[in-house]
């Protein structure tokens, strides 16, 4: 089974449960950017409190998933690097990594 990141199609201010079917092996599970970054996350590791207020307080209006990755990665790992405990978004993602599949497993 793999994991997509995904975001924005819903309320970004909700903090989204963790997708039902996580023991399937045959598709890809779409988890929303609340769901990888936890609220307990943001505020241990950032300035904000959800990774809405994170998007929300950045330099571009995000709305979408397609907006997201419209951000230039430099200009992101510059925002990260300012704003978190981590020099890039990569180092970001990593970080988040371990602890979802922790919540995965045991949900």
């Amino acid at each position: 089974m793999s994991f997509e990141i995904v975001g924005f199609e819903t309320e970004l201010d909700t903090d989204a449960a963790l997708p039902p079917d996580c023991e399937s092996d045959d598709h890809t599970v779409p988890i929303s950017f609340e769901a990888f970054f936890p609220s307990s996350f943001m505020r241990l590791y950032t300035d904000a409190e959800t990774f809405a207020e994170f998007m929300r307080d950045s330099p571009w209006h995000v709305t979408t998933l397609a907006e997201f990755e419209m951000i230039p990665e430099p200009d992101l790992d510059v925002y990260v690097d300012d704003r978190t405990e981590f020099r890039s978004w990569t180092e970001m993602l990593r970080a988040a990594g371990p602890d979802f599949i922790k919540r995965v497993q045991n949900h």
